[in-house]
């Protein structure tokens, strides 16, 4: 997808949400995404941008690749950009973002969410990223002007994901100043429930991975 206009808002499930996204996972789905001349991409593995609320939800995004020529560019693992009035918790993202290119660009890549204004708690990211350029790059999030309460990202090894090996080196790049959330060497999965209603449930790690040409 390449876009010259003014804003883009793309997630696996949702672009843009002013509602409620409750108990829902996507996997497997690839971004291909350039933006030129003062436009914006905003981003997520689940949802581009979150003006509402999010719970108990999961994106596992095996590549999702972008390039920004004079352009703006918030790129999370989950969500892209979480505005003011949006929550976030109990929820995590997995996955491999790369920022081929950035020039003369605002660009932030974030295990998590490219920009939070609103709040996130409760969550987790395990992605591995490469960035470019002039973007920057945090394990979580970027401090802004909204909360994360217990907010953790794997960080500080090399690991495996989708049989590829990852070096995990957030937490101390030059942006670590203005990171969100905590980094930690492992991550163990709880809280996270079955899905009473099998009959109507997917298994999200099953889903077969296609490619749509925009």
């Amino acid at each position: 997808l390449q876009t010259t206009e003014h804003r883009l808002s793309q997630g696996a499930l949702v672009g843009y949400n002013d509602g409620t996204v409750s108990n829902c996972a996507v996997a497997g789905y690839r971004h291909r995404i350039a933006a030129f001349s003062m436009s914006s991409a905003y981003v997520g593995g689940l949802v581009g941008t979150n003006a509402g609320t999010i719970e108990s939800c999961a994106a596992d995004t095996p590549d999702a690749s972008f390039r920004f020529t004079s352009a703006t560019g918030r790129i999370g693992g989950l969500v892209g950009n979480n505005l003011p009035s949006g929550s976030v918790s109990g929820s995590y993202a997995l996955g491999h973002l790369r920022i081929q290119e950035s020039k003369t660009s605002s660009v932030i890549v974030a295990g998590f969410v490219g920009e939070n204004s609103g709040a996130v708690r409760n969550s987790y990211a395990a992605c591995a990223m490469e960035a470019a350029g002039d973007a920057e790059l945090y394990g979580f999030g970027k401090k802004l002007t909204g909360t994360v309460v217990n907010g953790y990202y794997l960080d500080g090894g090399t690991y495996s994901y989708q049989d590829t090996l990852y070096s995990f080196n957030a937490s101390t790049n030059e942006f670590k100043a203005n990171a969100h959330g905590t980094a930690t060497g492992s991550l163990s999965l709880t809280g996270f429930g079955t899905v009473a209603d099998e009959a109507h449930t997917k298994y999200h790690p099953g889903t077969k991975t296609e490619t749509n040409i925009y």
